[in-house]
């Protein structure tokens, strides 16, 4: 029986003429087709350049698109395939993206001023699908702008009763906002209002504020702002991951090098919070490619749902661009490479407790390791945030009070919150209160839930079993955040060992 099989497959590759379509595995016989060659695949790589050109105000590219992707249509999806799952999960999934796409191609034959045209197709889809609201809002516009307001009120009755009748619902905020500028007379719903004041896509600046009094990262900024900067960005994507414990400022300093980077990328900046540390639970990448997408001009009903066909729009988008993307909190590069750009211009920064090596095999990626403040900055520091005459009059308490912060910008910005708001501050009296506690648990502000230990915490949580019984995070006097920084980094293995002994080297 084996035999036989092998010869047939055998026969079956000189049949097609391409060998490599059928790969041998350890479990039997896989058949490969590229995209291309599948008119699905076509259909999606045609939908994601019609999306990017529409957000991009192309609209002759993006209706050719849109034309060419809905032409690999050739009648209901696997119609000659026989199989219920296939139909019952798959099928509907590929009619409704096509209807998205059909709505998407509307959506830019009225930006374009076809109106006229369009009504007979919005008549004939309002039977076919007489649930989907965008297509009568659609066709209602149609109607007003070629003078048919009457029709474009009928058609909003219709709707109205049919989804009271059928559903025991109210149409949504789009058909009743139309209907309500249809009955003003809205001059804004004129094609010749909506060309002239039609403006481009605006340019996304999503980067957070540089938090006041950045000290202390200069070297590390020009390092990474040159990584980003002289390499060849016209063949490469430069990746830098931006790697060192929590609390030490990552965040802050890719926020910092991205403000001073903005002339380099002038076609915007893109921000998320993967969370791979947090208490909560981490971003599905759906919602942040969804939220990009709406960052760079995608309207949001025609955001697609998988994963895969927004990764596409995504880097049809950004092709040919020059945008920087900071991904905070990468907890792994699986989590990092759906949301990588696909082509030279752009730029990456990756900040993580970990190295992420796996990156560097796969997108060259540059490692720029976060060390804690040296003394000397973490009192300028202090000094910057109590005042200078303070560090003055109590500078052997200020000093204790960055060693046990361990020079950490997090325990060092959570103490000084925590004494400016105490009136003048008495930094010795502070300091000597932890000989019962320690600045791990210290709070920001009266009710704030922002706390050293805070950051401290998840990593814990990440150890495996073994580690986490040999450690817990004291309260006892005299440990600073040197020695958990130190431990968490020695038995997670986040660090080199000669890195954590210096994380961990208590400062006297």
């Amino acid at each position: 029986m084996v035999s036989a099989l092998r010869v047939y497959v055998m026969r079956l590759r000189q049949l097609l003429g391409e060998p490599p379509l059928i790969g041998t595995t350890s479990t039997g016989y896989v058949l490969r087709i590229p995209d291309q060659d599948l008119d699905v695949g076509r259909f999606e790589s045609l939908a994601a350049q019609g999306l990017a050109a529409s957000a991009s105000g192309e609209l002759d590219v993006a209706e050719t698109s849109f034309d060419q992707a809905l032409a690999e249509w050739r009648g209901p999806a696997l119609a000659d395939v026989e199989s219920e799952f296939l139909h019952r999960v798959n099928v509907p999934q590929l009619h409704d993206r096509r209807l998205d796409i059909e709505a998407a191609r509307n959506d830019v034959v009225l930006r374009k001023g076809g109106h006229r045209g369009l009504i007979a197709p919005l008549r004939q889809l309002t039977e076919q699908y007489p649930f989907h609201e965008q297509i009568w809002a659609q066709l209602m516009l149609a109607l007003y702008r070629s003078g048919r307001r009457t029709e474009a009120m009928n058609a909003y009755g219709a709707v109205r009763d049919l989804l009271a009748d059928r559903l025991g619902i109210d149409p949504g905020q789009e058909v009743e906002s139309l209907y309500s500028a249809i009955l003003s007379r809205d001059p804004a719903l004129d094609f010749t209002a909506e060309a002239r004041n039609a403006s481009p896509v605006a340019t996304p600046s999503q980067v957070a504020p540089v938090v006041p009094d950045f000290v202390g990262r200069a070297a590390e900024a020009d390092v990474i702002g040159e990584l980003l900067g002289t390499r060849d960005t016209d063949t490469a994507m430069p990746v830098v991951t931006l790697y060192g414990p929590p609390g030490v400022g990552k965040t802050s300093l890719a926020a910092f090098v991205a403000r001073q980077l903005r002339a380099r990328f002038p076609d915007g900046q893109l921000f998320a919070d993967l969370r791979g540390y947090s208490a909560q639970a981490p971003r599905p990448m759906t919602c942040v490619l969804a939220g990009f997408l709406r960052a760079l001009g995608v309207p949001p009903g025609q955001v697609p749902a998988e994963q895969d066909e927004q990764a596409a729009v995504y880097r049809a988008l950004l092709d040919g661009t020059r945008v920087l993307v900071v991904l905070d909190n990468a907890d792994s590069a699986e989590r990092v490479r759906p949301l990588l750009p696909g082509g030279p211009g752009c730029a990456v920064i990756v900040t993580s407790r970990h190295e992420l090596r796996s990156l560097i095999v796969t997108n060259d990626a540059r490692l720029v390791p976060l060390e804690v403040l040296s003394p000397d900055a973490a009192l300028d520091l202090l000094a910057r945030l109590l005042g200078q005459d303070v560090v003055a009059e109590q500078l052997d308490a200020v000093h204790r009070l960055a060693e046990l912060c361990g020079h950490l910008p997090l325990a060092l910005r959570v103490a000084a919150a925590d004494l400016v708001g105490r009136g003048a501050p008495d930094v010795d009296a502070y300091v000597r209160k932890f000989g019962s506690g320690n600045l791990l648990d210290s709070p920001a502000a009266e009710g704030d839930e922002v706390t050293a230990r805070g950051a401290f915490d998840p990593s814990y949580a990440e150890l495996p079993e073994h580690a986490r019984k040999g450690l817990s995070l004291p309260r006892t006097h005299g440990f600073t955040l040197h020695e958990a920084i130190g431990t968490l980094m020695a038995r997670s293995g986040a660090h080199r060992p000669d890195q954590a002994r210096r994380h961990g080297r208590a400062c006297s």
